[in-house]
């Protein structure tokens, strides 16, 4: 494994029976291949090498793909799998880039008190709940990471809840608040409505 030392998410696989060989024929490829031109425009310098596993030369290919599709391998151009060879360009791309996505949204809001208010009647709950993070704080309500993140300090309630990063100090305030981010809003559009009954003459 060749990985990036500037990006640790950006990284090659290959596999090789003489490794200082194959390591000269990277350096002196011409190949337009997306971990050589990388390499080359970026400096080889700007790598660190590994060893993923040492096996038998008659399952090193395998071995090879397993890694790749294991780890989708951005800067490999091609791997194999039961349906044949695939083109990696844009697919793998995407991919690590929805992983990275889902990482810094793991991440979001760690080690940050979360703090659930109710809302009802037009008034803000004294009694709250304290969360240490967005996921306890998900997984209690059995409401979307994304959504809590969309609704976190807007003082616009979603579900007779409001999400604050902030204990609050003056209820008074907050009121107002949530009554001014409301203003105009129809926060209703997802309650069912009653049908209205229709008369025939």
């Amino acid at each position: 494994m060749f990985r990036y030392k500037k990006d640790t998410n950006i990284f090659y696989i290959g596999r090789a029976k003489d490794f200082y060989k194959r390591f000269k024929d990277h350096v002196n490829s011409e190949l337009n291949d997306r971990f050589n031109k990388f390499a080359n425009s970026t400096g080889w310098d700007n790598f660190e090498f590994s060893i993923v596993e040492v096996c038998d030369l008659n399952i090193q290919e395998d071995r090879e793909n397993f890694y790749l599709q294991k780890y989708l391998a951005v800067l490999n151009t091609i791997f194999k799998n039961n349906f044949g060879q695939i083109q990696s360009y844009d697919s793998l791309y995407e991919i690590l880039r929805l992983r990275k996505l889902q990482l810094d949204l793991d991440k979001k809001y760690i080690g940050i008190n979360l703090y659930l208010y109710e809302y009802f009647n037009g008034q803000v709950s004294t009694n709250y709940p304290r969360f240490s993070c967005i996921n306890e704080l998900s997984n209690n309500l059995a409401i979307a990471r994304e959504t809590i993140s969309v609704y976190l300090n807007t003082y616009v309630p979603y579900k007779d809840f409001v999400f604050l990063t902030n204990k609050i100090e003056s209820f008074d305030l907050v009121d107002k608040l949530i009554k001014d981010a409301m203003h105009g809003l129809n926060l209703n559009h997802n309650l069912p409505k009653k049908k209205k009954s229709e008369c025939i003459l």
